[in-house]
């Protein structure tokens, strides 16, 4: 059962702007890992909310409802948008949302978007035309997965993206893009792709995978499908933030106990 964001989460302090715009937004499950460590709120939306809102949100959740605690909160969204959107429409609009999120994703796949000529050449095909080098041409692909994922789950938008390589111009070095290797040594320009394709991307929210946080559908079916476990999960938040109290094999019991999940007690 989904419930306005706002009922569940009643005690969060969120400045007035942002409130007015989740009045339309409502929980649809809450999902948590088995260690406790990680919450994952599914939330749906017919407005669209800048992913700095987003963080700003889970941010907030996590220092005010359960200060003092190591946990991580994440928030995952998707729009049910007006038919006025079209996903060039959707792009001009949410693109430097995009970035953002490329941003703490990638700053690889973060340049790529952000250097690349960008066209519509059908109402859900597009193109983007990057410069030609190792780096980019590897990494677009996962660009353009992000992409149509973004257009197609999360704001239920059919889109192709394609990519086009033009030559390398020759620039002056401060204009080079800047690329971090593993252990955290910044190189500058094109580097060849063992300075890249060492270790994998942190786990990104547009991918719903086990491996990705641990999270294997505790409440839900670990497909994005809520069960009446998750319904239950949701009405513990809007009820003080009761406790929740974890059985073995993963089944779940709810006591009337207040506040104990902030504090992880378990008697």
């Amino acid at each position: 059962m989904e419930k306005p964001f706002l009922e569940v989460f009643p005690g969060l302090n969120i400045a007035d702007e942002l409130k007015e715009l989740l009045k339309l937004v409502v929980v649809e499950k809450v999902t948590m890992t088995k260690d406790r460590s990680s919450i994952r709120v599914y939330i749906r939306s017919p407005r669209l909310i800048h992913k700095k809102n987003i963080y700003a949100l889970e941010d907030g959740i996590a220092k005010q409802l359960f200060p003092g605690r190591p946990i991580t909160i994440k928030i995952l969204e998707k729009y049910r948008l007006s038919a006025q959107y079209t996903p060039e429409k959707l792009y001009d609009v949410y693109r430097d949302s995009i970035l953002m999120e490329l941003k703490n994703y990638g700053m690889i796949e973060y340049n790529i978007l952000r250097r690349a000529d960008t066209k519509f050449v059908t109402d859900d095909k597009m193109v983007m035309t990057i410069e030609d080098n190792l780096i980019y041409r590897e990494r677009s692909k996962e660009v353009g997965r992000v992409l149509e994922k973004i257009f197609t789950e999360r704001c239920g938008l059919a889109a192709e993206v394609e990519f086009l390589y033009k030559e390398s111009e020759k620039k002056d070095p401060m204009d080079q893009p800047v690329f971090m290797k593993p252990g955290g040594e910044l190189v500058l320009g094109v580097q060849s792709e063992e300075n890249y394709l060492e270790g994998a991307a942190e786990s990104a929210p547009w991918d719903e995978r086990t491996s990705n946080g641990g999270f294997n559908g505790t409440f839900g079916d670990g497909n994005g499908n809520a069960d009446a476990n998750s319904s239950v999960f949701i009405n513990a938040f809007s009820s003080s933030i009761k406790k929740i109290v974890f059985c073995e094999f993963s089944r779940i019991s709810f006591q009337d106990v207040p506040s104990r999940i902030l504090h992880g007690t378990s008697h």
